[in-house]
């Protein structure tokens, strides 16, 4: 607004003075003139005022903290409060531009490469895998029924052949997160290596205090404490450069009095909980980069992310108390959640596509550091409550006990070693 002032501010100017130099007897060109003028005055006018009202959206932001509870995947249509939804909208274009870049990685990048993703069977997880298998690597998505899995897997498969590319392997596990046998009981015994770990899944807002048969709040469980014991049991098979991606949320910053460790949810507010969980998916993730630095040869990285405000995902269902599965949603609903996608991605919001961009830039290798918090495929700083070495700590250890597994990387340092040694004999094999 302010540049596009100044360019209305000159071109004012420079009609003034051609007024100045018109004729005094044509007195025509001159009214001409004058009511062009006075045209660009409204414009400035009401410019300034835009101006204001963007200020005043900017103070109501910062007042209601909104950013720690919309931002962070919301599917926004079920978003009650319009102007809170609008304000941040206003924010995120103002602190990211209102573009969005969509991220593929080269063909045949990651060929011979292992993902695993859950939450693979819609949304950013789905999309995800799409993008990655198109790069080569072989994906294992993970969907709570073995209908979902199947439809994601043939769906990842129609969209690699769609591009005239050969799919690669892609396989799916029934996978639930809110339940820790259920975890344990997954056969991963035909997946030998793993490159990338992509959690991807999660729920959100749940509008009434929920417990898993665990007895644990449904979305510190679904969101943090099913990822910490996945990771853990899957650890002996990631490679030596192997790579953890927690995907995280803006709303985190909810939490600026810090992880609260009530994984109960005993003092319950949807949007509370929700920013409790995405607050425990950072000091996890920090936690584990820390204790992987002080382990020589243990090369990982752990890293997690923002995916943005995605205009059209699962993940916002339960705000509004739609519970709606993929199978049982009308054609008619669709085609209307497709148009609601495309006007608010107009709007500011990123579509399904941007949205998945900074973990599939993560999950194919880029050089970043581990332990980082990133956003639209850069690195962003996180706030010092982020940033409590013994909080995250005190997490790790009460995770090992809640979800009853020990994740001992220094076990995982031996393993990794004769993974690595094995490798380099495939390598002098193949030469």
């Amino acid at each position: 607004k302010i540049k596009e002032s100044n360019m209305i501010r000159h071109r004012l100017l420079l009609l003034l003075i051609g007024s100045m130099l018109i004729n005094s007897s044509d007195s025509f060109g001159f009214c001409i003139v004058k009511k062009k003028a006075k045209l660009i005055q409204k414009q400035v006018l009401k410019n300034k005022i835009a101006k204001k009202k963007a200020k005043l959206i900017q103070k109501q932001v910062l007042k209601t903290k909104i950013a720690g509870a919309v931002l962070g995947g919301a599917a926004v249509g079920t978003i009650a409060a319009g102007t809170l939804a609008a304000a941040a909208i206003f924010l995120q274009q103002q602190q990211q531009g209102n573009e969005f870049t969509i991220y593929q990685p080269p063909l045949n990048s990651l060929n011979d490469q292992t993902i695993v993703i859950t939450g693979g069977s819609s949304g950013l997880g789905l999309e995800s895998a799409k993008r990655l298998a198109l790069a080569g690597a072989n994906i294992i998505l993970t969907a709570r029924t073995d209908a979902k899995g199947q439809a994601a897997a043939e769906a990842v498969r129609a969209y690699v052949e769609s591009k005239n590319e050969i799919p690669p392997s892609i396989i799916y596990k029934v996978l639930n997160l809110d339940d820790f046998e259920s975890i344990r009981q997954v056969d991963w015994s035909d997946v030998p290596m793993i490159d990338v770990l992509l959690n991807n899944a999660g729920i959100m807002a749940l509008p009434k205090r929920e417990l898993t048969g665990d007895g644990y709040e449904r979305q510190m469980q679904s969101n943090h404490l099913g990822h910490f014991l996945l990771t853990a049991l899957l650890a002996e098979k990631m490679t030596t450069r192997a790579r953890i991606i927690n995907v995280s949320s803006s709303a985190h910053e909810g939490g600026r009095t810090g992880l609260k460790f009530d994984y109960s949810g005993k003092r319950y507010g949807p949007w509370m909980a929700y920013s409790q969980s995405k607050l425990a998916n950072i000091y996890f993730t920090r936690e584990l980069q820390r204790r992987i630095d002080a382990i020589p040869g243990l090369e990982w990285k752990t890293l997690t992310l923002h995916p943005g405000v995605i205009s059209n995902t699962n993940l916002g269902r339960s705000v509004s108390g739609n519970t709606n599965t993929e199978e049982n949603i009308s054609t008619e609903k669709k085609e209307e959640s497709n148009i609601f996608s495309n006007v608010t991605a107009s709007f500011g919001f990123k579509t399904v596509p941007q949205g998945a961009s900074t973990q599939v830039w993560l999950a194919s290798g880029v050089d970043v550091v581990g332990g980082k918090y990133y956003d639209n495929c850069q690195e962003k700083p996180l706030a010092p409550f982020c940033l409590d070495i013994e909080d995250g700590k005190r997490l790790w250890k009460d995770s090992e006990e809640i979800v009853g597994q020990t994740f001992n990387l220094e076990s995982i340092v031996a393993v990794s070693s004769l993974m690595k040694e094995e490798e380099d004999s495939e390598e002098e094999d193949s030469e």
